[in-house]
Parts: structure tokens; sequence; C-alpha cells
């Protein structure tokens, strides 16, 4: 069994898709695998992933006949991983090269269901925002290097960044989880109601993880732009309080 099992959703992402894979498979920690789900991409991605494939048996290519979207091909990700703990990277994005190792020690540690972490964001006009900024960290307001454990029955969650790519999470809870498919902001319900089924979340400073921001992509603003962004929003709303009203959860558990 791997220790992280990365799971990499791709589509349209030929540009990018290779520093992506690159970050991964020069991981110090070895012992991981790398589910690179193929969401029937029109690009030149399949090539590359078989090129990758080929040099490092780490990586497992999956293709989907037809697109299921982000939410998809994730899900895909998780019946095929067989690590001890999953992190979904997006195919556009890179992490450090240390983080599975001082990710997967932190989660033995504590035993922890899942480790969240910070990330960095940068832009192609401005390359220089790759380096290191505490200004551009995704912080959340709950205490950090210390072990959070859940009690739903007297307390809430704090507010946390939703994106499903900055924790990993134990496997074996992931089997009772799934993103819905083919929908915009598709963590925006997933990731609030993942943390409220946990026991133990540890939460850290470091920035493991470069998220390439654009203005075509769905983060981007890709969705305000075509007027789509109000009506996914208000879908999760409505499905978040749907599943905690049957979980018996307050409504205030993300407050």
């Amino acid at each position: 069994m791997a220790k992280i099992s990365i799971i990499i959703p791709v589509y349209n992402v030929e540009k990018y898709l290779r520093e992506c894979l690159d970050s991964c498979i020069t991981q110090t920690l070895r012992d991981i695998e790398i589910v690179c789900v193929n969401d029937a991409s029109p690009d030149n991605s399949s090539a590359i992933l078989d090129e990758y494939a080929k040099k490092d048996n780490r990586i497992k290519v999956i293709t989907h006949e037809k697109n299921l979207g982000l939410g998809g091909a994730r899900n895909t990700g998780i019946s095929a991983a067989s690590g001890e703990y999953v992190w979904f990277v997006d195919s556009d994005d890179f992490i450090s090269p240390h983080s599975c190792e001082i990710l997967y020690s932190y989660a033995k540690q504590k035993n922890a269901d899942i480790v969240r972490f910070n990330a960095i964001s940068f832009s192609e006009e401005n390359d220089n925002s790759r380096v290191y900024d505490d200004s551009k960290k995704y912080f959340c307001n709950w205490p950090y290097d210390r072990l959070i454990t859940i009690d739903r029955e007297k307390t809430g969650l704090p507010q946390t960044d939703v994106s499903a790519c900055i924790y990993i999470t134990k496997k074996g809870i992931l089997r009772s989880f799934s993103f819905r498919e083919k929908v915009y902001h598709e963590d925006t319900d997933f990731t609030p109601i993942l943390f409220s089924s946990v026991e133990k979340i540890y939460c850290i400073t470091f920035a493991f993880y470069f998220r390439r921001r654009n203005q075509t992509s769905i983060t981007g603003g890709g969705t305000k732009k075509t007027g789509n962004w109000f009506p996914a929003i208000l879908k999760h709303v409505i499905q978040c309080l749907n599943l905690l009203s049957q979980k018996n959860c307050p409504e205030s558990i993300f407050v």
C-alpha cells in the first residue's frame, strides 16, 4: 500500500501537465502513487500521460470515455486509489518536493483523519509570485500546530478555504463521500461536509501547494463572467443544508 495517493484529474492542460507531474514524481517520499484521470481531454494530455507512465511505474492512468467534470474525475480517482491517504492535485498546479514526506509524517504522528495546510497563488503574468510570500497563503482561523477534535454536539467548525487541494485525507474515510459531477465549484459542499464528519483534523502553516490563477478558469472568474456563478453557489448552499440536516448537525457548524 502506498502512503499517499495523489489524484490528478486531467482535462485540456497540456501546457501545464508536465510541470504538475514532475512535481509529483520528484517527491522525497518515494512510496506514493499518482492516479491520473484523463477526463476525455481533447488535447495532447493523453500522450503526455502515457509518456510519464512509461518512465515511472507509480503513475496509473485511467481514461474516461466521456467528460464527467472535475468532480467525476476525482470520484474515479478515489475508487482507484490504494494509498493510506489521498491528496487531490489539480493538473495545472504543482506541489513542493518535500510536501508528501512532511504531510504523511504529521498525519501519522497526530493520528489525524485530515491534515490541512496552506497554498500559494501565482499567475502567468507574474511568475515571481511563485516565490513564497506570507500574504499569499490561504489561512483559516483555526489554531495551527494543534490537533482539533470535532465535537459536533457542542460546537461548529471555524471557517476555512474549501479547496480540496489543501488537505490530505485518510482513504478509508473517503469511501463514504463523493463529489457531485459536472457542476461548478464542487469543493464548496464537499469539503464542509467531509470536515464535519471526521473526528481529528491537524492544521499546519506550511504552504505546500502552488495554485495557478488564470482568468479563464472556474476559480479565476470563468463562471462569474458567464453568469453561472450565483446559481452554482446557491445549489451548494442548499446541498450543504440538506445534508447537514440529515446528519443532525447545527447550522452554525461552518461559522
